[in-house]
């Protein structure tokens, strides 16, 4: 959560480098940037999370051309959530090693996509709820859907490998 925190705020506060990812999304097929997401609600960590997941590669990029360089200090937006802290500040350097290549950016990579894949139908619920003419049967209708993903999700073994379960045999 402080990766994907650290990196929606970086490039949040710095038109440097969002300058520079804009430059970078043109030659992506989706040229959608990071989203900073309006109001602090559940679904604001996976609006971030999809967001990162999607402009990595290009950021990547930047990174590696040597236009987006992560050496400032950012204060972590979640940091202020917490009342029983005062703000971390956090340099930007240790991110670097999520975003370059490597293992670390593998197992960031897999995180993204395993956050995404948990949290996005529980946010397109919430955004669906939020209207208007919200009746009861709307509310049951995304809980089937967010109930059928998990379903689906977690009798897949392969996608979450961390969460698989093995059965021992007993020895006879």
């Amino acid at each position: 959560m402080s990766i994907v925190s650290a990196i929606t705020t970086y490039f949040s506060h710095s038109n440097y480098a969002t300058h520079h990812l804009k430059e970078e999304l043109k030659k992506e097929k989706d040229q959608r940037g990071i989203q900073v997401a309006g109001a602090t609600r559940f679904s604001s960590f996976s609006i971030h999370a999809r967001s990162i997941s999607r402009c990595l590669h290009p950021i990547q990029r930047c990174l590696a051309s040597g236009t987006v360089k992560f050496d400032t200090a950012v204060v972590s937006f979640f940091s202020f959530l917490r009342k029983d802290s005062v703000a971390e500040w956090k340099q930007t350097k240790s991110i670097r090693k999520y975003i370059e290549p490597g293992p670390d950016c593998l197992k960031f990579q897999l995180d993204l996509h395993n956050v995404n894949q948990l949290l996005t139908p529980i946010a397109r619920g919430l955004e669906t709820l939020e209207g208007q003419n919200t009746t009861c049967s709307d509310v049951f209708h995304v809980y089937i859907g967010i109930a059928v993903n998990f379903v689906a999700m977690f009798s897949d073994r392969g996608k979450f490998p961390s969460h698989s379960t093995f059965i021992i045999a007993p020895s006879s």
